[in-house]
């Protein structure tokens, strides 16, 4: 379960890094009870920010072969071989 303190606790840094470090979940920041931030370890942030690229690229990939499947999409060497002959290369 994650961590929830105030934000006034931040002041004390130092005892936020250690209950950053010492936790395996994120700490949640409040103010007036409304979150407005979390905090994560590096790595674990790290590994957000690596796993929603991941998924961006294969959303991009899914989409470039739904486009496909619709007959949307074009053989890049049919494409490169009329180019050539249209244009003299």
């Amino acid at each position: 379960m994650p961590v929830t303190i105030p934000v006034r606790d931040l002041k004390d840094t130092a005892k936020v890094c250690e209950l950053c470090q010492e936790s395996e979940e994120p700490i949640i920041v409040t103010r007036n009870g409304y979150e407005v931030m979390v905090l994560v370890k590096p790595d674990d942030y790290h590994r957000m920010h690596r796993d929603s690229r991941k998924q961006e690229l294969y959303d991009a990939i899914a989409y470039a072969e739904a486009q496909c499947d619709r007959g949307e999409c074009s053989n890049m060497i049919e494409d490169l071989k009329r180019m050539w002959a249209e244009y003299g290369l």
